[in-house]
């Protein structure tokens, strides 16, 4: 390690003793200690900058992709019941049930609310219990 001198205010000074202090330490260690601590997360916040850089470039060239070969996306500002409205994907339509109350008291508990998430065809009722794993 290398020694640093360093000038600061009274009142910080007197701050930074008692912090080394409480720590248990030195007010050089303290001081190192703050420094290196410091720098990893700066070093940290700058790697997850580059990842989220680096998502967005692989996004951006995602969409020209998709751009060059036709797929159109909706518009950021459409929302879920226009795109219902639109028939922009069926499969947001499998949750339509009459048996899924739009209220606040719930489903009524006298329907049967098998294939209410599932598509019917999807569905195969053989009677046998499911284990998830199929």
């Amino acid at each position: 390690m290398k020694n640093v001198t360093i000038s600061m205010a009274e009142a910080d000074l007197a701050w930074v003793r008692a912090q080394a202090g409480a720590a248990g330490v030195s007010v050089s260690r303290w001081m190192a200690d703050q420094v290196a601590e410091r720098h990893k997360r700066q070093r940290e916040q700058a790697a997850a900058s580059d990842r989220i850089e680096r998502f967005h470039a692989e996004l951006r060239a995602q969409f020209e992709q998709d751009r060059l070969a036709g797929v159109v996306h909706p518009a950021r500002t459409q929302t879920y019941r226009e795109m219902i409205d639109e028939g922009y994907d069926e499969r947001f339509r499998r949750f339509d049930h009459p048996a899924v109350s739009a209220g606040p008291d719930g489903a009524d508990e006298g329907h049967d609310l098998r294939h209410v998430a599932e598509g019917r065809d999807e569905f195969q009722h053989d009677g046998a219990e499911r284990t998830g794993s199929e």
